[in-house]
């Protein structure tokens, strides 16, 4: 299930829980209905914001931020390399 069906849902639990109502409204578009309730639906009351939210950079490391750095470089390299044979290939052709 997407994160923001489960976003959406969590959001309404805690609206309700912290204004302490019976009922909360929730304007959501038509796309997200299905999603929306199926999430509220099967929530069990587990589902905490952090686990939304994912992991903060501090928690990632710098040795996750490395590696993204390393992988974006290589495959920007590969992909430039391509680029630049192909355009020397239809240089050749003309």
């Amino acid at each position: 299930m997407p994160l923001c069906f489960q976003y959406l849902a969590w959001s309404l639990k805690r609206s309700k829980a912290v204004n302490n109502c019976k009922k909360v409204v929730g304007v959501i578009g038509k796309g997200h209905m299905n999603g929306v309730v199926y999430a509220l639906i099967s929530d069990q009351g587990n589902l905490r914001f952090r686990d939304l939210a994912g992991k903060r950079p501090s928690e990632v490391g710098s040795n996750g931020l490395v590696e993204g750095i390393l992988k974006s470089l290589v495959r920007d390299t590969v992909i430039g390399i391509l680029l630049w044979a192909l355009y020397e290939l239809i240089k050749e052709g003309s």
